[in-house]
């Protein structure tokens, strides 16, 4: 599913569901046009609209598309690039770094320059953020120790059956071993920074392997904790470009939300063709929709709380409908009771006055 969201309460504002064989990266080119349309037939006025994306949907055609058509459709937008689409920024010495402003930037510093990529010149911003540095490199770690490992294991196997200690299973070849020592370093930067020799003699095939310290701290020092953002929003600020980047956690949370098994989640599904698909795909944007609506009234009223727990607390409340009656003529009285409910529904039951419509 595609998704764009807004950064005010995480409202849905598009969606498309497309099948799943197809790559998000030629999807987001598909749905550009659509945005497009969608925002000519709201208004012909200028918009004045920043499109937030990963660097997994930038493609040059991507930003052809974003940048060109008259002056009432073209969009602003800040993506990141992948680190090995442009390396030499990367080496830039961080005394050259400007530490950003503001509490959500403690640490993290920012390289700013221009940048020719797709044909274009663009503003790039180079982050270095110390506490993902760290995490990251915590994964890296764990990731060397869990290839050497297997690598040690490989190693042991092909000495022991050079030996004849181990007979069965097929017979190990030169390929067969790079193909198994590829699968073991298919992690990420893996077949970067160790490096292995597959040596055959006597009929008996043996590796040896080792981490490249030279490339290893390279990795650390030039990569790890950076991040590059690429923007045609030449006048803002840094801060300005890295927070509204930042801000691509509203459609990863919104993703997050159609996955919860008790409120609004998109599964199970138990549907299999296109069109109910589509159909159940439609009422769960639109139930997600309006909860996200609801949860902006209530932010206005001064209650601000997560979309699970303003749900949990509307659930909380209930109606009760006694019914009185006698063995005369006289017609049945209803009388309505409200259960005892939170300050934040009550609040918002008395300002949309929904008790009148208890009865009817």
């Amino acid at each position: 599913m595609s998704l764009l969201t807004s950064p005010d309460h995480n409202i849905p504002l598009f969606h498309e569901i497309y099948p799943d064989n197809t790559h998000y990266s030629k999807q987001f080119i598909n749905i550009i046009d659509k945005f497009k349309s969608r925002l000519a037939k709201i208004s012909n006025k200028s918009h004045d609209i920043t499109l937030v994306f990963d660097r997994g949907n930038n493609s040059k055609l991507a930003i052809d598309m974003l940048e060109n058509g008259d002056d009432t459709l073209k969009f602003h937008f800040i993506g990141g690039l992948r680190l090995n689409q442009c390396p030499e920024p990367l080496k830039v010495p961080k005394e050259q770094y400007v530490p950003l402003e503001g509490e959500v930037f403690v640490g993290t510093s920012a390289f700013r320059k221009n940048l020719k990529i797709y044909g274009r010149e663009f503003t790039a911003i180079i982050t270095d953020n110390p506490n993902l540095r760290d995490a990251q490199l915590l994964g890296l770690n764990y990731n060397i120790a869990k290839c050497e490992k297997e690598l040690s294991e490989l190693q042991d196997n092909l000495r022991l059956r050079g030996e004849g200690k181990i007979v069965k299973g097929g017979k190990r070849t030169s390929a067969s071993v790079a193909n198994k020592i590829k699968k073991i370093l298919s992690i990420e930067h893996m077949s970067k920074i160790i490096e292995y020799n597959i040596n055959y003699s006597d009929n008996n095939i043996s590796i040896d392997y080792s981490l490249n310290i030279d490339k290893y701290n390279n990795l650390v020092n030039n990569y790890l904790g950076k991040t590059i953002l690429l923007t045609n929003r030449d006048c803002w600020s840094n801060e300005q470009i890295v927070a509204t980047y930042m801000a691509k956690y509203h459609v990863e949370e919104s993703f997050r939300q159609t996955n919860n098994m008790k409120y609004l989640s998109f599964y199970p599904q138990k549907h299999h063709t296109d069109r109910i698909i589509l159909a159940h795909r439609f009422y769960c944007i639109l139930a997600f929709t309006l909860s996200c609506l609801l949860q902006r009234e209530m932010d206005e009223l001064g209650y601000r709380m997560s979309l699970n727990a303003m749900l949990e607390a509307f659930s909380d409340a209930k109606l009760s409908l006694n019914i009185y009656s006698s063995n005369s003529s006289e017609k049945s009285r209803v009388v309505p009771v409200f259960s005892e409910m939170s300050p934040p529904i009550a609040a918002y039951i008395a300002k949309r006055d929904l008790k009148k419509y208890a009865l009817r």
